[in-house]
């Protein structure tokens, strides 16, 4: 007889909350995403051959974008971690 194991099982621990940190992950790489597509459709953004054009003004080289999201993103992440992890301490959220 095989064991086929079942969800109120013991053995089975399925976890039921994710690290605060991987929200603040998570959260730009949908977040900018979005963003840009809303931009690129309300025209405030285009892609050139140069780089990234704002506002048909100001052109962002590809080669200091990518730097440019990776700082964000870490940014980000530690002011999600920290601060709402603070926040939610000082409100004995968890």
């Amino acid at each position: 007889m095989s064991y086929t194991p079942r969800l109120e099982d013991p053995k089975i621990r399925i976890p039921q909350n994710l690290p605060l940190g991987l929200h603040g992950t998570l959260l730009p790489l949908i977040a900018i995403p979005l963003g840009m597509t809303g931009a690129v459709t309300l025209q405030f953004l285009s892609f050139g051959s140069r780089g990234i054009l704002w506002f048909n003004v100001i052109t962002i080289p590809y080669t200091l974008f990518a730097p440019w999201i990776a700082v964000v993103m870490i940014g980000y992440y530690l002011v999600w971690k920290y601060l709402v992890g603070f926040c939610n301490k000082a409100l004995e959220i968890f």
